[in-house]
């Protein structure tokens, strides 16, 4: 006996339902659930030189060359994205024929159709054609939509919009990831820190400081008046609050109090109170050991200053009260051909630094302490869009989960004691309540021993 060879399927069609297949969307979810879950393991879009600090140098590099330090705006994220999307068109495409098939219903099915369906049920009346159509038509009227039928078959339907729950839920999630995909494209995320009383026009960018893209330009200023802080008993901040004022042109246009929870939002650019610490501006006096030459240096907090003909000072750090010392400044100073050296100054010890016998000498002239709000700096151009998706999807549901479509045929035939009638059913799902539902038709109808139903489970 010889086996029949299959004949190979066109490549097209290969790759269309590969394409189709509901393994391929399994395996995409798995990859990108696995590649969120890194992002949330591995900390997403610090500074390039935090990730060799905390790991070593070769993993560093491997994390930050595969985009794992900032997963949600990698290429291959988005690819992913791109590839299911084009997954749920195909398969929704290949849905849509039976989909249409079944909302438009069948309204004149044969005899051995109507015996085939879930729920059937025949019976005799003692009554004319006219008499047992019009008593069918008051039974399902208010219940089913009647949709018509042929001469013999009088049909009616209700809830046939379920039908596109699927098509809807798969639509929703192709919103949500273009709402992601633009995101990532023309959303960031940054940080910017100000003094009180002074204003910002550029943020820096989160994981950008070493990509050639460390700051981004604000389209309008951001002024902070005032910050406030208050406290528990135990000295634990309570509260913290910033007075921020936009100004375009110099005008004030928008003004609001920035609490945790509480952002600005204005123009897209919302503004999230995230921290806050001390900004102290201070005058250091450099002396020259060889000509006895003094130098007021002015610095705030985080500068770096490099001198003509003399060291170059960075203001690293400040504590109001060191050790219960008094206030001390961390700076470090860069002699021309030599090392950084980190150096400590007391502003109450003016000759503290002497001890380090460098020619360059630094004292604490005046300085005062101000504070600085952190603000946290997002934009996203994508959230309408996941809403919408999300909103799409909760419809979708509720129709696929929550509603059936359900049919129902009537066929009458003449016969000697009267008129035959076949009463056949279907539905999507629930077939309990729907059981309840035919009996109850089957008793309007007048049937008799309307609760007797035979179902025929396929």
């Amino acid at each position: 006996m010889s086996r029949r060879k299959t004949r190979p399927q066109p490549v097209p069609f290969s790759f269309w339902r590969a394409l189709c297949s509901v393994r391929l969307t399994l395996g995409l979810l798995l990859v990108i659930a696995a590649a969120s879950v890194s992002g949330t393991l591995i900390q997403q879009n610090l500074p390039r030189e935090d990730y060799f600090r905390a790991w070593q140098d070769g993993t560093a590099r491997f994390l930050l060359g595969s985009g794992l330090t900032d997963v949600y705006h990698s290429w291959w994220f988005m690819g992913l994205l791109l590839l299911l999307a084009i997954n749920l068109i195909a398969c929704s495409i290949n849905r849509l024929p039976g989909i249409l098939a079944a909302y438009r219903g069948q309204p004149d099915l044969s005899q051995e159709q109507m015996k085939a369906q879930p729920f059937h049920r025949s019976y005799v009346m003692g009554s004319s054609l006219e008499e047992a159509r019009a008593g069918a038509r008051q039974a399902l009227l208010g219940t089913f939509r009647q949709d018509g039928g042929g001469q013999s078959v009088l049909y009616a339907s209700r809830g046939a919009y379920a039908r596109w729950g699927v098509m809807v839920v798969h639509a929703s999630l192709l919103v949500i990831f273009l709402g992601a995909i633009i995101g990532a494209l023309w959303g960031f995320k940054g940080y910017v820190n100000i003094v009180e009383g002074s204003s910002a026009r550029a943020i820096q960018l989160r994981g950008g400081g070493d990509e050639g893209e460390g700051s981004r330009a604000l389209p309008f200023e951001l002024h902070v008046d005032s910050f406030k802080v208050s406290h528990y008993d135990t000295g634990q901040p309570s509260d913290f609050v910033s007075h921020v004022r936009v100004l375009e042109g110099g005008r004030t246009v928008r003004e609001k109090d920035l609490r945790v929870n509480d952002p600005l939002n204005y123009r897209g650019i919302t503004f999230y109170q995230a921290s806050y610490g001390p900004a102290p501006q201070a005058t250091f006096l450099l002396q020259d050991g060889k000509g006895g030459r003094v130098t007021p240096v002015s610095m705030g907090l985080g500068e770096v200053r490099e001198l003509e003909g003399g060291p170059a000072l960075a203001f690293d750090g400040f504590d109001e009260d060191f050790r219960g010392m008094g206030p001390a400044f961390q700076l470090r100073i860069q002699s021309p051909g030599q090392e950084a050296r980190q150096l400590l100054l007391f502003q109450r010890m003016p000759d503290y630094d002497r001890q380090r016998g460098d020619r360059w000498l630094l004292q604490v002239g005046d300085f005062q302490v101000r504070q600085y709000t952190g603000l946290q700096v997002a934009r996203d151009p994508g959230v309408p869009w996941v809403w919408t998706g999300c909103a799409l999807m909760i419809l979708g549901m509720m129709g696929a989960f929550f509603s059936a479509h359900r049919q129902v045929w009537v066929r009458f035939e003449a016969c000697p004691e009267g008129v035959r009638c076949t009463l056949a059913g279907s539905t999507s799902r629930n077939r309990l309540a729907f059981e309840r539902e035919f009996r109850t038709l089957l008793e309007r109808m007048g049937a008799p021993e309307a609760s007797k139903i035979r179902e025929d489970r396929a």
